[in-house]
């Protein structure tokens, strides 16, 4: 037996590491293994018997933990901010009504108007979206520790960023135009 550095101080108690490679589940080895042992020398006691993939799994615990809890933050944060921008742009579009029935009124077609309201709350949603991509792009750098197997400038994750937002800002200025399209002008006009 060979002595290793001891485990727990000074004193008798000197332990050693043993790793063995098994052809089947290693958990499975383990009772040969400690059998073995103690054919070897009745005196000395198997404790702490890990596989290989255990002892992987606890090393890499508080980085996996940490990666859970920085996508649940990241997730939460983007049902706020999709949300967020979702109730701004359908509250802006809404207040239009009475623009949008005065239009109607004076023989604007339903298409054109929806055209100019959506175009006109996409204008800063498209800004927003160059500034965040330029400002992500940027602080990449620090954040490029914490990335495994995503490379910093993934065109697959910006592009679905910018996809979803694009989604999310269209419904919140379709469906409160469409919604002020189907009141009547007269009764958008007598509104506020």
């Amino acid at each position: 037996m060979q002595a290793q550095t001891p485990k727990f101080g000074m004193g008798p108690f000197l332990s050693m590491s043993i790793i063995a490679r098994t052809s089947g589940d290693p958990g499975a080895a383990i009772g040969a293994l400690r059998t073995a042992v103690r054919e070897l020398d009745p005196g000395v006691a198997l404790y702490d018997v890990q596989t290989a993939e255990t002892i992987i799994d606890r090393s890499v615990a508080s980085r996996r933990f940490t990666s859970l809890l920085l996508g649940l933050f990241a997730f939460i944060g983007l049902v706020l901010g999709a949300s967020g921008i979702y109730g701004v742009l359908a509250y802006t579009v809404a207040r239009r009504t009475q623009e949008i029935g005065i239009r109607r009124a004076l023989g604007a077609p339903p298409s054109r108007v929806a055209q100019e309201v959506i175009s006109g709350g996409m204008k800063p949603v498209i800004v927003g979206l160059g500034a965040g991509l330029l400002a992500s792009y940027w602080t990449t750098s620090f954040w490029s520790t914490q990335l495994f197997n995503v490379s910093r400038t993934d065109p697959a994750i910006y592009g679905g960023v910018v996809v979803g937002v694009l989604l999310v800002a269209l419904a919140a200025t379709i469906v409160p135009v469409r919604r002020a399209l189907r009141v009547s002008p007269i009764v958008a006009l007598r509104s506020e």
